[in-house]
C-alpha cells in the first residue's frame, strides 16, 4: 500500500511533465534578440597632398552598407579623439533582415563629406569588409577633397581669391546633387 501511493504520485508527476514537454514542442519558439558589440574603426584622414584633416575641419566621416548609413562621425565631435575619426559600427549576426546593423562579411563604403575615400591604409579603394563582432581596427583614410577643407583648392600653395571661387563652385555642385 505504501508503494502504491508512491507510484501514483510518480505517475501523476511524470504525466504533468510529459504534458508540459509536449506543449513546448507545439509552442512557437521563443527567440531572444542579442545585439552584438559594435565594431570600431578609427584612424586619421589625409588629403591628396598628405595633409592631415584635423578635428577643426568638422569633416563628416560615414560608413554605409548597401547605401544605408550605419555609422558617422564629425571630426572634433569627441575632444579626446583629437584628430582621429571613430566609427562605431552596429553589428547583428542574428537578424540578417535588419537594415540598421551590419553583418560580419558585409562590404561597407567609407565616405568623407559625402565623397568616397580614395584609399585605405594606402591601398586604393573605398570599401572594407566588416569583421567579427567587437573588432577594433585602425584604418588610415585618404581622400581627394582635403584641399577644399584646407583652403588651397587650386593647389597653388597659397590661399587666395581663386581658392574661394573654386570652393564656391564645388559647394554649388554639391548643393545641386542634394548633398548640402
Amino acid at each position: 500500500m505504501k508503494y502504491a501511493k508512491f507510484y501514483q504520485k510518480l505517475n501523476l508527476s511524470l504525466t504533468v511533465y510529459l504534458i508540459i514537454g509536449i506543449s513546448f514542442l507545439y509552442c512557437q519558439p521563443l527567440q531572444s534578440h542579442i545585439i552584438e558589440p559594435d565594431n570600431i574603426i578609427y584612424g586619421e584622414i589625409f588629403d591628396n597632398q598628405g595633409q592631415q584633416i584635423t578635428a577643426a575641419s568638422g569633416a563628416k566621416v560615414t560608413l554605409e552598407v548597401e547605401g544605408v548609413e550605419l555609422a558617422s562621425y564629425t571630426m572634433g565631435e569627441n575632444v579626446s579623439a583629437g584628430d582621429y575619426y571613430i566609427l562605431n559600427v552596429p553589428l547583428d549576426s542574428e537578424a540578417p533582415e535588419a537594415t540598421d546593423r551590419a553583418q560580419m562579411g558585409d562590404t561597407a563604403t567609407i565616405k568623407v563629406d559625402g565623397q568616397e575615400i580614395t584609399a585605405i591604409n594606402d591601398i586604393s579603394g573605398s570599401t572594407i569588409t566588416i569583421g567579427a563582432r567587437g573588432t577594433v581596427i585602425q584604418k588610415k583614410l585618404s581622400t581627394d577633397i582635403g584641399d577644399y577643407l584646407c583652403g588651397n583648392a587650386d593647389l597653388s600653395g597659397t590661399v587666395d581669391i581663386f581658392d574661394a571661387l573654386l570652393v564656391a563652385e564645388y559647394d554649388a555642385r554639391l548643393k545641386g546633387h542634394g548633398i548640402f
